[in-house]
Order: C-alpha cells, then structure tokens, then sequence
C-alpha cells in the first residue's frame, strides 16, 4: 500500500528539543476582594526550554492537504531552531526525514539521519 511515512527526528534531535530547566518561582497570593496578602509561594519547578509553534507543513503525496506540521522551537532571547525536511526517500511512498536547523539556517549536524541508518529503514 502507497502512503506518506513520517520517520521525523532522530533520537538526538527529539532528545534536544524536549530539553526542561529548573526554574524558581517566587510570589504573593492576594485576596481578590480585600487586596490582602494571604499567602506567599516559593518553589522550583522543571519547564520546557523551548516554546514550540507550527511554522509550516509538508503536503501529503495521496491526499488533499497537509501532511505533517513543522515547529519552530524558540529561546527566551528569540533564537530559534526549527525542523525542515533533510530528506525524502520512495519506498512504497515518500518517507520523511526531518532535522533541525538554527535561525542563520545553519544545520545542526547531530540531528542529521545518517546515510546508513537512513536505507536501514526503508
């Protein structure tokens, strides 16, 4: 059966953008009504480095529409990194192979498919 395959990131690059800081939380509860301070918070928590948005898709090869969205995945300061489609081999269907790139569209290199791992697959 002919169908658009969606291999992704590889490990590297799944594990990069899934990233969590610690982070501190410091503040004050105030009492809607009165306006007084009814308790205070100081805490650590784990949240996601990255703030993740659809930029684009690639279409599907069989059906009207899109295939699968691609992200962006922004820094605090703005920067980002974001997927494109590396490669796309034909096996049964188009199979996609997406990497990472920053925002100077220099490629990160770890989260290139390498060759062997890619004809492993299909």
């Amino acid at each position: 059966m002919r169908c658009d395959h969606y291999v992704g990131l590889n490990t590297w690059a799944r594990n990069y953008v899934v990233r969590k800081r610690s982070v501190r939380e410091v503040g004050v509860r105030i009492d809607k009504k009165s306006g007084k301070i009814i308790g205070r918070y100081d805490r650590y928590f784990r949240t996601p480095i990255f703030r993740k948005a659809v930029y684009d898709s690639i279409p599907s090869t069989y059906a009207d529409g899109k295939f699968v969205d691609l992200h962006r995945y922004y820094f605090d300061d703005g920067s980002f990194v974001e997927e494109f489609l590396e490669k796309m081999q034909w096996n049964h269907g188009p199979w996609h192979y997406i990497a990472l790139r920053n925002n100077h569209h220099e490629i990160l290199p770890e989260s290139l498919w390498g060759e062997t791992v890619v004809e492993d697959q299909v």
